[in-house]
């Protein structure tokens, strides 16, 4: 009897196929290549959003392979909380441009971007909060800062949800120049009071200056100002470099 249940307990072990992850710093090639499968291939979203975070964890999350597998799961996964996943997990990626564009593209959607799957409100949403965090640790420049600036004065005026327009102008704070400071003004005019609100904090910690919710007050100020932001882009303090983890053992030895 104890023979039979054995073999049972091990019969339905095989069927359940469950998938055993080594910890990070132990992690192999082949690992790294199973979890890159798992992460856009598994049918179940819960292994494929699992598989996602091991491959940060691993010391080979730097691979252009890598950064590849997450980036496919993040522009055209069905599920949205995969996708998110796989939009923060990027965030753990040294490879500061290259996220950014992933990140670029899935907000930009497939009408510049045949292969990226139109992004829900809530992955929306993720992808400006990652953005700007990037933005904050890394600062990347030059093309990503006008196309960032383009696509944040689209959401804040036609953004799908109050979320999604309030990360557009925490965003805007970011770019810092007088571009920015129009697309804020004129999110004065919003109807919702959280974007209002959101665009006047904004506007007044680049400016310095405080013409209350009064959008043509702010038009007719910005108009006369030679100097509007308080800092030029040049003035800027460059951004820290990305702080080793002391939870992430593998960080010490990049």
């Amino acid at each position: 009897m104890v023979a039979l249940s054995t073999l049972a307990v091990a019969a339905l072990d095989g069927c359940a196929s469950p998938v055993r992850h080594r910890p990070g710093w132990m992690a192999t090639r082949s690992d790294l290549h199973r979890y890159m499968q798992q992460a856009v291939r598994d049918p179940d979203p819960d292994a494929r959003r699992e598989a996602a975070l091991c491959i940060t964890r691993t010391r080979y999350r730097n691979d252009p392979v890598a950064i590849k597998a997450l980036s496919v799961a993040a522009q055209t996964d069905p599920n949205d909380s995969v996708r998110c996943t796989a939009v923060r997990a990027l965030l753990d990626c040294d490879d500061d441009r290259a996220v950014m564009d992933v990140f670029l593209a899935v907000l930009e959607g497939s009408a510049r971007h045949p292969q990226v799957v139109d992004a829900a409100p809530e992955v929306t949403w993720c992808v400006l909060e990652a953005a700007r965090t990037l933005w904050e640790s890394g600062q990347p420049c030059g093309e990503s800062h006008v196309r960032l600036a383009s696509i944040c004065a689209s959401l804040l005026e036609t953004g799908p949800t109050r979320d999604v327009k309030i990360a557009a102008a925490r965003t805007l704070a970011l770019l810092h120049d007088v571009v920015s400071l129009r697309t804020l003004v004129s999110g004065l005019r919003e109807e919702d009071f959280g974007v209002v609100y959101e665009c006047h904090t904004t506007l007044v910690a680049l400016t310095g200056k405080d013409h209350g919710l009064n959008a043509d007050a702010w038009s007719a100020w910005l108009a006369a100002s030679d100097a509007p932001l308080v800092r030029s882009s040049q003035e800027t303090a460059a951004p820290e470099p990305k702080k080793r983890r002391w939870w992430r053992p593998d960080d010490w030895f990049r």
